[in-house]
């Protein structure tokens, strides 16, 4: 069977998930927390708002008017996921059917990894685009693999389908064939703020 191949650039969205309830960071929504001078989602956002991904959608849920307003000057687009404590799967449900029909594939980003750079999205893009459509594209640092993940247009009815606290990574068990390792120079892409004592962790290192 032969593979068919992008005949142009693969129109690739941005979803970035910002609706958790920071359970693990003593109530401290830890997309706000303050880190190099602005909030970590600004990070993130800014990442993506500076590569070719369009459009940026960011769905919020807890503190959603906090969110909105740290975000406020971005070219981004916010959808609010009422269902946000069932898990991250509503999620990642509520923001992929945003999307315009003409969407080939989305970059799903988490909201507390604000070291992450336009490079790595950049690469990951890249590698989306010389593989066959299907593909899921994930960055490794030294064999692990982390976020962001792109996929594929079609396994959107397969994100619809779940439920509970579940992302994308069930996407790469059932479709262990399809995924594409994209090795990373920066541990960047396994760097996700969960606790008070990672938090402080990271900031103790940049300073």
């Amino acid at each position: 069977m032969m593979v068919t191949e992008f005949m142009s650039p693969p129109r690739v969205a941005g979803l970035i998930l910002a609706a958790g309830s920071s359970r693990r960071m003593n109530h401290q929504h830890k997309v706000l927390a303050p880190f190099r001078g602005c909030p970590m989602i600004e990070h993130v956002v800014r990442a993506l708002c500076s590569t070719p991904l369009s459009p940026i959608v960011v769905v919020t849920g807890h503190n959603a008017d906090q969110v909105g307003a740290v975000l406020s000057a971005y070219p981004v687009e916010l959808v609010y996921n009422p269902r946000h404590l069932a898990g991250m799967s509503t999620s990642l449900r509520a923001g992929i059917s945003t999307l315009p029909p003409s969407t080939d594939g989305v970059l799903v980003a988490l909201a507390d990894m604000p070291l992450v750079q336009p490079e790595q999205i950049i690469s990951l893009l890249s590698a989306f685009q010389v593989n066959p459509p299907g593909t899921i594209c994930v960055p490794t640092f030294e064999g692990q693999r982390g976020h962001p993940v792109t996929i594929s247009n079609q396994y959107f009815e397969h994100i619809y389908q779940l439920d509970g606290d579940i992302g994308a990574r069930s996407l790469f068990e059932r479709y262990a064939d399809r995924v594409v390792e994209v090795p990373m120079r920066t541990h960047a892409v396994l760097v996700d703020i969960d606790t008070p004592e990672a938090l402080a962790a990271l900031r103790d290192h940049e300073s």
